[in-house]
């Protein structure tokens, strides 16, 4: 990614912010469904 972790909280990172959100959700949404046993999938176009 090329930031260090000051930039990360001025404007140089912030168009770092929507894609590191996204990963965390994803991440959550795996973990959940690791737990419950279950699959999740990305719906096509």
């Amino acid at each position: 990614m090329g930031l260090a972790a000051d930039s990360l909280v001025g404007p140089a990172g912030a168009h770092m912010t929507e894609p590191l959100f996204e990963s965390l959700v994803t991440l959550g949404v795996r973990a959940l469904a690791h737990t419950a046993e279950a699959r999740v999938s990305h719906p096509g176009p």
